[in-house]
Order: structure tokens, then C-alpha cells, then sequence
């Protein structure tokens, strides 16, 4: 991997030092959660002897690969974070996507790996977590995309094929305003209350058991764009966090409502992002601008709407009353509109003053920079199809484990809508 220090992005895992030098030394290695020489708090020679002869239990993995890292969990069956670095000079080349295919990762147990058979005939696409679309520069790093290591279960149509993947351009795009764009992308399992106010968590598994692929509940995002070296006009950092479910997303809904605090996130999530540049001074004004622009979004949606996302994130925190912003920031109409957070009727964007949040110590939110975090129209992922059809048939008549991005595929790599299975886009 390009020289990315874990230690810098995700504060658990590994340890940051020793990785950093790991990753630059050893790309496309598997690195073990635990050692032998840290599992015991002090030295003792017949507990190390039998730690020795015997082994310490062994959970997460960190798969490195060329263009991402991941941390891959054998419980799920899925990655539990999956890093990123991206700039402009990615996402120029003739990398093609044709040319890959889906694969089991045989650095991974046997008996801990995500199978193919198992996405077959599943009804869910195997959505990247690292796209392939941030790596035309490489084939090698766009193929390498294409590991179950890198793969969740996620609902095609109205979501990985249309919201997730206009989401995806929309952090590449981020590499015209910002130099240097870090991304942890990554799944979540969200519980819900019941009618008595329990807690309860509920998802489907696929595959055949013991070998059980989890299926997320919800899918977040962790961004930094690093504007210090861009040439855009912002010269600060920004960081954003988002959280959208795995389920058909209504493409008019603004991006600003699936907006999140760090702190409650990083509480489901299990992990610290970015910790040795989010301290808690600059996390406690990201979060209070996160649920500025989270309110913001909130108000765009129609009661139904509203409604829905807030019972499905109920476990996040949502914005109540009014949040204070920078001076300068409310109008005679934002003021209407904010106080319909909780009304029945959806409030006209034109209505609605954008969000005007405070920077700290150079770091301020990514909408902040990013244009009011905006996501690019729909339709890209359709426009490929036809475009892989067109290739396809000027080409031998057959594509060999084709990563075109079918609504459904063989569980080898996909793109060929005649065989039902696991599907799998790829931008």
C-alpha cells in the first residue's frame, strides 16, 4: 500500500508504528491481530513457552494490498474497516474492469474465508468497499479490488447499483478540491428498539452455516480530504462521517441526512478513526457541525421520510432544537424552517440557510469544502451497463469473469445478467 500509516487512520488493530513500517516493507501481506510477545502483561517464561508451543487465539486480520488495507473479520466473514488513499492521478489510466474478477483471498483460513459460493444465487451484490473506480491508474490495484476480502453483501438496485455508487463518485470528485483523500469505508450491524423499548439486533446471513456471510444493517464511510496540497481554494482539512442503511435509498434524498457525529459512530463501530489527527477538541466541533448539516438534510425530507430514517438510526444520535452555528448563519426564514425540524411538511431547500460551521485548528467539516456535500446525479451506473454491453458485443462473444457491473452474476465474478447469483457492480 502506498505508504499509509494504519496507525494514523484506525486507531485499533495493530500496532501503528510497527505497521507503518510493515506496510511500506511488505505490500500484499496478511498481518495477525495478536502476538505472542504482547499477550501477557509481564514476562514469564513458562506462560511464553506455552504461548509459544501452543498459540494465542487469533480473530482479525490486516490484509494489505496494493491501492487499500483491510481489516478482515472471520466472524462476519467480511471486512471490518477497508483504508484508502486516493488522489487525481488514481483515477487517470486504461485500467479496465473487464479484465477482473471476483476471488476468494488465500492468504485467509479456509475455514475464516468469504466463499463465492456463497454470494451465489444470494439475491445481494458484492459490494466493494474499496471501489474499483478509484484505481484506474493500475490493473493489478483495480483487480485486486475484486477479493471477497474487500466484498460485503449489499442490496443492488436502489442502493450499491444507484445511492452507494453516486456516493462513491462523489468521493472521487473530492480529489479536485483536496490533494490527498483518505477514506475508511466499512460495514455496521445497527440494532433497533422493539415496541418495549429493547433493544434487538436482526439481519439475514447467506451462504451455508458454519461458513455464514453476515449481512450489514447499514455501511458507513470515514473521509478525510486533506485540501493542504489541492488546488482547490480550500487550504484546511476536512473530515466527514456517513452512515447510510443497506436498503434502496429514495435518489432525491439529500446526502446531508445520512451525515453522523464521530463519536456515537466510532462507539458501534468499535474503532478510533484518525487519532493521531482527531483530538477531542477538533472531534467535538466535527460532531457538533456533523449534526448541523445532518439537520439540514433532515428538514429537506418528506414526514414519511424523516420519520423512517430516524427509527432506522435510532441507535445515532439526531439533532433536536436548534444547534448553534457561526454568527451570521440564521435568517428570518432559516428560523421558520429550523423550527419545522418536527413539522409535517418537508421545508424547500431555496428556505433552508446552508450551515456555516466554525473551524478548528484547520481542520472543518467536508461539507464545508465540498460544496454542501452534494452528491453527482444518477444514472452512471446505467450508463456503464450499456457501455459493457457495447464492449461485449464487438468483442469473441464471451467475457471471462467480467466485473461490468450486472444487476446479477456468476458467483466468479459477475457482469452476466443471464445467470442469477451474486451479482456485482464495480465503479
Amino acid at each position: 500500500m502506498r505508504n499509509i500509516a494504519i496507525g494514523f487512520v484506525v486507531g485499533v488493530g495493530v500496532g501503528a508504528g510497527g505497521t507503518y513500517i510493515y506496510l511500506q516493507q511488505n505490500p500484499g501481506r496478511l498481518i495477525r491481530s495478536t502476538s505472542s510477545s504482547t499477550i501477557w502483561p509481564a514476562a514469564d517464561p513458562m506462560r511464553d513457552q506455552a504461548i509459544h508451543d501452543f498459540g494465542s487465539p487469533m480473530s482479525e486480520f490486516v490484509r494489505v494490498y496494493d491501492s487499500y488495507a483491510a481489516s478482515y473479520d472471520p466472524r462476519t466473514r467480511t471486512p471490518k474497516w477497508v483504508l484508502e488513499h486516493i488522489t487525481a492521478k488514481d483515477l487517470e489510466g486504461d485500467a479496465n474492469r473487464n479484465k477482473s474478477q471476483f476471488f476468494e483471498d488465500n492468504q485467509i483460513d479456509p475455514a475464516f474465508r468469504a466463499t463465492l459460493e456463497s454470494y451465489k444465487d444470494s439475491g445481494y451484490d458484492r459490494g466493494h468497499m474499496a471501489p474499483a473506480g478509484d484505481n484506474k491508474s493500475s490493473q493489478k490495484a483495480l483487480n485486486e479490488t475484486f477479493s471477497l476480502t474487500n466484498i460485503c453483501p449489499q442490496v443492488g438496485l436502489g442502493f450499491n447499483r444507484d445511492y452507494w455508487e453516486r456516493f462513491e463518485r462523489y468521493v472521487r470528485d473530492l480529489t479536485k478540491k483536496a490533494g490527498d483523500v483518505y477514506v475508511v469505508t466499512g460495514p455496521l450491524w445497527i440494532p433497533k428498539p422493539d415496541v418495549d423499548g429493547k433493544w434487538n439486533m436482526q439481519h439475514p446471513m447467506i451462504g451455508q452455516p458454519p461458513g455464514l456471510i453476515a449481512v450489514p444493517t447499514h455501511f458507513y464511510k470515514v473521509i478525510l480530504a486533506d485540501g493542504r496540497r489541492g488546488k482547490g481554494s480550500s487550504r484546511e482539512v476536512g473530515v466527514g462521517a456517513f452512515v447510510m442503511p443497506n436498503a434502496p435509498i429514495d435518489p432525491q434524498l439529500p446526502l446531508t441526512a445520512f451525515t453522523v457525529p464521530l463519536e456515537p459512530l466510532e462507539q458501534l463501530a468499535g474503532m478510533r478513526f484518525f487519532p493521531n489527527f482527531i483530538n477531542a477538541t477538533r472531534r467535538s466541533a466535527m460532531d457538533q457541525a456533523a449534526l448541523a448539516w445532518r439537520q439540514y438534510g433532515m428538514q429537506q425530507l418528506k414526514p414519511f421520510d424523516r420519520v423512517s430514517l430516524c427509527q432506522d438510526m435510532a441507535a445515532l444520535p439526531a439533532p433536536s432544537g436548534q444547534l448553534l452555528l457561526t454568527s451570521g448563519s440564521s435568517s428570518p426564514s432559516s428560523n421558520a424552517a429550523m423550527s419545522s425540524t418536527s413539522s409535517m411538511t418537508a421545508v424547500p431547500e431555496h428556505q433552508i440557510s446552508v450551515p456555516k460551521t466554525r473551524s478548528v485548528a484547520g481542520t472543518t467539516h467536508l461539507c464545508e469544502i465540498a460544496g454542501g456535500c452534494k452528491l453527482p446525479p444518477p444514472g452512471s451506473w446505467q450508463k456503464n451497463q450499456q457501455s459493457n454491453k457495447q464492449l461485449k458485443g464487438s468483442s469473441s462473444g464471451h467475457s471471462s469473469g467480467s466485473s461490468g457491473g450486472g444487476s446479477s452474476g456468476t458467483s466468479g465474478g459477475g457482469g452476466r445478467p443471464s445467470n442469477p447469483g451474486g451479482g456485482g457492480r464495480s465503479v
